[in-house]
């Protein structure tokens, strides 16, 4: 079930829009004031907020502002439902960062629908960033696979070496130390490769192998 949050500071429009938004299925919370709203949004994380304009504490234009600006309600479409029907105040709202806008007295097909679609847009948004968390996940994994399979193979095969130069009967020193050095070039490489990865901000994605992907974090592509 959709959570919506009504935010406005008139106790008939709250019980109004509470009625109908009931009715039609979703699980509904209010608040009085802009803070109140503020912090239940914070708590609730509802799918969509209807948001008046005109309050006392907080006005609809400062809420909306707060809500965008927090990490935790930044992706929650808002509708404004004002009496306010000026294009300025239209125009005020969605830049403001409202995904919508309608007028009091509502007329609830229409807000219904609208609710239905911004929630619907909010749905895509989400199922969007969540295939780039993906993809950039797994080309993360083909890029440290390809990229740390060399040196570790390298190391792998030194420590072998070093174990068998230890076991013989007449050990020659140098042998070892030439292997210890490839382990030591090994170690160096993978940790510059390490740090490349973290010092990367804007990491790029490219092709790989077929429609497999990787990233590619150097400056000149030759990490």
């Amino acid at each position: 079930m959709h959570k919506i949050l009504v935010i406005d500071d008139q106790p008939d429009s709250i019980l109004i829009l509470r009625e109908h938004l009931r009715r039609a299925g979703y699980d509904v919370y209010t608040a009085a004031s802009g803070k109140a709203g503020l912090e239940l949004a914070v708590q609730v994380k509802p799918d969509a907020i209807l948001l008046d304009i005109m309050m006392p504490d907080m006005d609809g234009y400062e809420v909306c502002g707060a809500l965008q600006s927090c990490i935790e309600t930044a992706i929650i479409p808002i509708l404004f439902v004002s009496a306010r029907i000026q294009p300025e105040d239209i125009q005020e709202g969605l830049s403001a960062g409202a995904a919508d806008y309608i007028k009091k007295p509502v007329e609830f097909v229409e807000l219904l629908a609208r609710i239905a679609s911004i929630i619907r847009q909010r749905e895509l948004i989400e199922k969007q960033l969540a295939d780039e968390k993906m993809q950039t996940f797994s080309a993360t994994i083909v890029s440290a696979n390809h990229h740390l399979k060399q040196p570790l193979t390298l190391i792998n095969l030194a420590t072998t070496a070093v174990r068998r130069l230890i076991l013989k009967d007449s050990t020659n020193p140098n042998e070892i130390n030439a292997k210890l050095d490839i382990i030591n070039n090994a170690v160096s490489e993978i940790s510059s490769i390490l740090n490349k990865y973290l010092a990367a901000d804007d990491p790029k994605i490219d092709k790989y192998v077929g429609d497999i992907k990787m990233i590619d974090v150097s400056e000149k592509g030759d990490i």
